[in-house]
């Protein structure tokens, strides 16, 4: 091995150790004000959700300040009408629900005792009776009692989402008012030298997380509403509650069709029909293979382009170390890395300059941003070259 082979190993290693031991000091930090996380997070994603209508706004000569009402007014409107159409039917079939529960216990109860009659050897279920003596035994009564205690630990943490919930949109409100004077503040952060590299970087990502949050949203609705309407098809007990569910619970990826699957074959159980059980069964099946093989390649590949295994890993990693905020937020962090990580080891392992390493992403996607930026790199390459033929 020669002397620069091993400079590079060097250089590798060494850049390697100072990324890990920055993501470790920010772990850290952050592990200390988690709580300013979330709002911070909702924000951003309700950003990235009205800054388009803002920015049309602002072409039209309006305000960001007013547009930014005006765009909150219009997704108002929108939830509003939707509200108007789908609640009556949620509250109908809440109260079903309440008034049938008791029945629902039983009917399931009689549906799984028969299933159960037919599998070889002695299986049986335990009977409400049962399960009402169990609660009441004398050993089981400390472990219901420290669940119970848990309730105060869980009103206060409803009332701190409550706060968040209430200071998303205002925080939101503000970054968009002030969003272009901070984007050419942390441009002027930038030495001269590094700004085309640094503006392209954070377009990309910028595009990448802005793209992932609008087609998770958009793949979300498409889910819950094929859910809804196949549970409708074979006259699912409570098909709306449960599609709905399904669509919210796919702002997690690949999570709201096997949830649905489930809940729509215990309603199915719940209806004396074991058939709709199967039937609802083989609906999520079929909404889960088209969102994986169809719609979610169509609307995310092209923008996170990451293959699923690496989604269904960062998953489990987000969950395990931050929770339901790190299940959301693994996709797309995972997605910036590797924009970030490829464009560092182009142009500090490999030795490129960022413009070659900008030529190789346009090679494998169709970034909005990565199209105009080069666009705009080739028309000032030609005015440059039309100004030295010029002088010539």
């Amino acid at each position: 091995m020669n002397v620069d082979s091993i400079k590079r190993v060097g250089t590798i290693a060494w850049h390697l150790i100072g990324i890990a031991v920055f993501l470790g000091m920010v772990i850290w930090a952050g592990s200390h004000v988690a709580i300013i996380f979330p709002p911070l997070v909702f924000a951003a994603a309700l950003i990235y959700i009205i800054d388009p209508f803002v920015d049309q706004f602002e072409k039209w000569g309006i305000h960001r300040l007013l547009g930014s009402c005006l765009s909150y007014l219009m997704v108002g409107a929108v939830f509003t009408v939707i509200g108007m159409l789908v609640i009556p039917i949620i509250a109908d079939q809440g109260s079903q629900f309440v008034d049938r529960f008791p029945m629902i216990v039983e009917d399931a109860s009689v549906v799984l005792e028969d299933l159960t009659s037919q599998l070889p050897g002695d299986v049986t279920l335990p009977t409400l009776e049962e399960i009402g003596e169990w609660l009441g035994s004398s050993e089981n009564a400390g472990l219901i009692g420290e669940q119970v205690g848990r309730l105060g630990e869980l009103t206060l943490s409803l009332f701190e989402w409550l706060v968040i919930i209430l200071l998303v949109p205002v925080l939101a409100l503000y970054i968009l008012t002030d969003l272009p004077k901070s984007r050419e503040a942390a441009k002027g952060l930038v030495p001269g030298e590094w700004r085309d590299e640094a503006l392209f970087l954070g377009g990309e990502v910028n595009n990448v997380v802005g793209g992932f949050v609008r087609g998770q949203l958009l793949v979300a609705l498409l889910v819950g509403i094929a859910m809804s309407l196949g549970f409708l098809a074979i006259d699912l007990p409570f098909w709306l509650i449960i599609g709905l569910l399904s669509g919210i619970l796919n702002v997690i990826p690949f999570v709201g069709p096997w949830v649905g699957g489930l809940l729509g074959a215990l309603a199915g159980l719940s209806s004396g029909d074991p058939s709709k059980a199967l039937y609802a069964g083989l609906i999520a099946i079929v909404v889960q293979q088209l969102d994986n093989h169809v719609v979610s390649p169509l609307v995310m590949r092209v923008v996170v382009r990451l293959h699923p295994v690496v989604v269904i890993v960062a998953l489990l990693a987000g969950g395990q170390l931050a929770g339901l905020l790190g299940v959301l937020l693994a996709v797309p962090a995972v997605a910036v890395f590797k924009v970030l990580l490829g464009h560092w080891w182009r142009t500090r392992m490999l030795g490129q300059s960022w413009q070659e390493a900008r030529e190789a992403l346009f090679e494998s996607t169709t970034s909005p941003v990565a199209e105009r930026i080069k666009a705009r790199t080739e028309v000032g390459t030609d005015e440059s070259q039309d100004s030295d033929d010029a002088a010539v």
